[in-house]
C-alpha cells in the first residue's frame, strides 16, 4: 500500500499528468500555457536523451535493458520526471498566480524528487539536478522561446 501510495505521488511527475495538463489548457483554449508545455516537453527530452546517450548512469535498482530506448528510459541521470514536475508546477504556478497554489505546487515538486529516490529510481544527485534543468528549461522557454514565437 505505501509503495503504491509513493508510486501515485510519483506519477505527478509522468507524461500522462503532464500531456492532460497540456490537453485541458489545449481545450480550454490556453494557448500562451498549451505552447509552453508543449515546448518544454520537447526541450527536456532533447536535453535529457544528449546527457543519457552521452554520460549514461545505472539506476539504483539496476534496472535491465535491452535496445537504446530502453537503455535511454533505464537512465539514471538526470531525473525526467523531477524536471517534468517542475516545468509543470512553474506553469501552473504563474497561471494560478497564488500563493497557496505555488505552496501546493512546490511541496508537489518535493514530493515527486523524494518518491523519486524513496522507489530507488534516482540517486538524490539525479533529482537536483532534475529540478535545476527544469527551472532553467522553463526559464529559456518563458522569456526567450515564447516571446519569439507569439511574435511570428
Amino acid at each position: 500500500m505505501l509503495k503504491e501510495s509513493i508510486q501515485d505521488i510519483s506519477s505527478f511527475g509522468g507524461t500522462p499528468v503532464y500531456f492532460a495538463t497540456v490537453g485541458v489548457f489545449l481545450i480550454t483554449n490556453k494557448l500562451p500555457q498549451f505552447w509552453l508545455l508543449t515546448f518544454t516537453f520537447v526541450i527536456a527530452y532533447l536535453v535529457t536523451m544528449a546527457i543519457r546517450f552521452t554520460w549514461w548512469e545505472e539506476r539504483p535498482d539496476h534496472e535491465k535493458y535491452k535496445n537504446i530506448w530502453e537503455k535511454f528510459d533505464s537512465g539514471s541521470f538526470p531525473s525526467l520526471h523531477a524536471m517534468r514536475a517542475t516545468m509543470l508546477a512553474l506553469v501552473l504556478i504563474f497561471f494560478f498566480n497564488t500563493v497557496l497554489a505555488t505552496v501546493v505546487l512546490v511541496a508537489g515538486i518535493a514530493a515527486v524528487a523524494y518518491a523519486r529516490i524513496w522507489l530507488k529510481r534516482h540517486h538524490p544527485r539525479d533529482v537536483v539536478v532534475g529540478i535545476v534543468l527544469g527551472i532553467v528549461i522553463y526559464y529559456i522557454t518563458a522569456n526567450f522561446i515564447m516571446p519569439v514565437f507569439s511574435a511570428l
